[in-house]
């Protein structure tokens, strides 16, 4: 069981936080192996402040449709939550069926200011087929969202982030260099 929270996207001033997680539920016996069942899904999440008040949480169950005995696909799922400008720390358990569950150690996530006038970015989200959770935009684009860190060489990836800031006409450049230790791995630039 793997989790992430990223800061993308926003809803009026309030950033959204996407908190994603990764699990491979094919472990737990839940029909004849290859008939597709669902699987009723826990989970639990909350964003804390500095003095660890709750400003956003999430609790809910979700059916998580699964291959028995498929051991090899990671299934991955998102929910968003709103919050202000800030640094929070993040938490989300979850609990699979009756029988698996976890919840991994706190991390934080920052949600950048929309008003300062400044340009800013939000989190890289990368992803590859079939191993992101959809996330669909307002305007009709989908970013994918999942916590996976580890990729292999030749998996196709897509990336998603957004820049805020740049008023209405302003053209900016933008730059984005993967890198593994001191080696670049992926790097593409544009101009809007």
């Amino acid at each position: 069981f793997e989790a992430a929270a990223f800061a993308v996207g926003r809803s009026g001033q309030m950033g959204l936080v996407h908190v994603a997680w990764r699990f491979r539920p094919g472990a737990v016996a839940v029909g004849e192996p290859g008939t597709v069942v669902p699987l009723p899904t826990r989970v639990r999440a909350v964003l804390l402040d500095s003095l660890g008040h709750a400003v956003n949480w999430r609790d809910t169950t979700l059916t998580v449709r699964v291959r028995a005995g498929d051991t090899t696909v990671a299934q991955v799922g998102r929910l968003g939550m709103t919050a202000p400008s800030g640094r929070y720390t993040w938490r989300v358990a979850l609990s699979v069926g009756d029988s698996i569950g976890g919840v991994p150690p706190r991390w934080s996530v920052v949600v950048p200011r929309f008003d300062a006038g400044e340009v800013t970015i939000s989190d890289l989200l990368i992803a590859a087929p079939r191993e992101g959770a959809p996330w669909i935009r307002p305007d009709g684009d989908t970013a994918y969202v999942t916590p996976r860190s580890v990729w292999f060489k030749g998996n196709p990836l897509t990336l998603y982030h957004e820049i805020y800031g740049p008023r209405e006409g302003e053209s900016y450049s933008s730059s984005l260099s993967l890198r593994r230790g001191e080696r670049t791995v992926l790097s593409a630039s544009y101009t809007e």
